[in-house]
């Protein structure tokens, strides 16, 4: 059995129902690393991943590889069957399971944790949705860029390069270059 299957043993199953709702229409399961099951029932509604559309080229659209796990995390939001720590725990360790690259995935689990309190709170939202995608896009941009790596010998923040560690190799274009610095790998 693969390494996904073993942790999303039922298949995703989810109709579009607008703009940016889909409903689950058969049950999906997470198994944590800890065993605890995680049932998300028929009918639940999520919008997957909570991105602004300004970020889509670097992380990827709402329903990318991490959707299981968005989906997942917002029904642990909805029931608050853990604490919201542990919920997001939880999402960053099913975008690492789903093989979702670190950079991508700690950048998401950072967003969360910054922004993740209005939903968890169930607050209305004080910003029109215009708004509060671009306090997201703000948030999400302070987030990545207060982890970038400043390189000394080009005197820049935002380089490019190809990279290389062990068996893996990385050709990466703007901050994807810091991000895999600060993973340890090392440029050519």
């Amino acid at each position: 059995m693969n390494k996904v299957k073993k942790y999303f043993p039922l298949p995703l199953i989810v109709k579009h129902i607008d703009g940016e709702m889909w409903e689950l229409m058969e049950p999906f399961e997470y198994i944590t690393k800890k065993n605890e099951v995680i049932k998300v029932p028929i009918g639940f509604l999520s919008d997957f991943a909570s991105i602004p559309r300004f970020f889509y080229r670097m992380i990827g659209p709402p329903t990318g590889r991490y959707g299981p796990s968005a989906i997942v995390h917002d029904y642990l939001y909805h029931t608050k069957k853990y604490t919201r720590r542990k919920s997001d725990a939880i999402f960053l360790e099913a975008m690492g399971v789903l093989g979702v690259p670190w950079w991508k995935r700690r950048t998401m689990w950072l967003a969360v944790r910054a922004a993740g309190w209005l939903p968890w709170n169930k607050r209305k939202p004080f910003l029109p949705a215009s708004m509060r995608h671009l306090l997201a896009s703000i948030i999400l941009i302070l987030l990545l860029t207060s982890c970038a790596h400043y390189n000394p010998d080009t005197k820049t923040l935002w380089g490019y390069g190809k990279y290389k560690d062990k068996d893996v190799e990385i050709e990466s274009h703007g901050l994807l270059k810091d991000i895999v610095n600060i993973q340890g790998i090392k440029t050519n």
